[in-house]
């Protein structure tokens, strides 16, 4: 393919790829890259390139039929992938192309190598089947930084298991992969689904909510969340932390003066804070729960 060709079938498959997204769809990169003459590894690209630059939609939903993670009709099946059989790859791919094809669907494709070789292909590999992965392979996961790898695995877990521990992992991996709308939707989604369980079991999905909705700015948003926490269990340290958070950063907002944030409070007094400012800010307040949440299965 000549190179303005090839340039034209790119645009394409962005355009293509762009759509699909916004849809709530999941894609095959495989069939994609057969569709606009490309290979994979350039699907792959355009994928990198897409979830670098705008954040995932969150499927738009009334309070009585959330987006749903463990879908049980055609249409919800085809929105989030984890309960159709896994695609078949064909038989002539090669083990290059099928790793170039599950670091796309498993959102993998900052991984700098291509090899098959790697222990990212046997772990994504695990993942496409369903598998549980071994504590060392979750760990060598973070210590890559491939956190929306390790959202894609713990609502695999979600799914499977039912246990909300799973689902507020999936959510803190999903912020932490700089996705907070999509943690926002796996939080969202968890907490209907479980409206009629142990309150004190919602508890840990509550502050992960707030402290989502803090980092998306919802501060009013986030004071609920907190204080529906704080209803269940008035002694949370985490809770009332959050709720004092979002109390103090929506009294900035409503103060907004030139691009900056002002306080009134002690702790903030004569300190202009910036929007970077901010995102430090929740990160500290935040780093101490989400590392006490960070579950896994045995």
């Amino acid at each position: 393919m000549s190179q303005p060709d090839k340039s034209l079938a790119l645009r394409q498959a962005s355009e293509f790829i762009k759509r699909e997204f916004s849809a709530g769809h999941s894609i095959n990169a495989a069939e994609i890259a057969r569709r606009f003459h490309l290979e994979i590894r350039d699907i792959g690209q355009i994928v990198h390139a897409l979830t670098e630059n705008m954040e995932t939609p969150q499927i738009a939903a009334s309070a009585d039929t959330p987006p749903n993670l463990t879908a049980t009709t055609p249409r919800e099946q085809q929105m989030t992938g984890w309960d159709r059989p896994p695609d078949e790859p064909p038989l002539e791919m090669s083990q290059s192309e099928l790793f170039d094809q599950l670091k796309v669907q498993f959102e993998a494709t900052a991984f700098s190598s291509d090899s098959p070789d790697s222990r990212l292909f046997g772990i994504l590999k695990r993942m496409s089947e369903k598998k549980f992965l071994a504590q060392e392979q979750i760990n060598w996961l973070e210590q890559q930084n491939l956190w929306r790898t390790l959202m894609h695995y713990y609502l695999m877990c979600y799914t499977q298991s039912g246990k909300l521990s799973n689902a507020v992992s999936a959510a803190i991996a999903a912020r932490k992969g700089k996705n907070p709308q999509r943690a926002l939707t796996i939080a969202d989604t968890a907490l209907h689904r479980s409206r009629n369980q142990n309150p004190s079991d919602r508890v840990p999905l509550l502050l992960t909510q707030g402290w989502t909705r803090i980092q998306l700015r919802q501060y009013a948003a986030a004071e609920i969340s907190a204080r529906e926490a704080l209803k269940t269990d008035p002694k949370n340290s985490n809770a009332t932390e959050l709720l004092n958070a979002a109390q103090k950063l929506g009294k900035g907002q409503k103060r907004y003066r030139r691009n900056r944030y002002e306080y009134d409070s002690d702790e903030y007094s004569e300190r202009n804070m910036t929007s970077d400012d901010i995102d430090t800010m929740v990160e500290a307040f935040g780093r101490r729960f989400s590392e006490g949440y960070m579950m896994d299965d045995e």
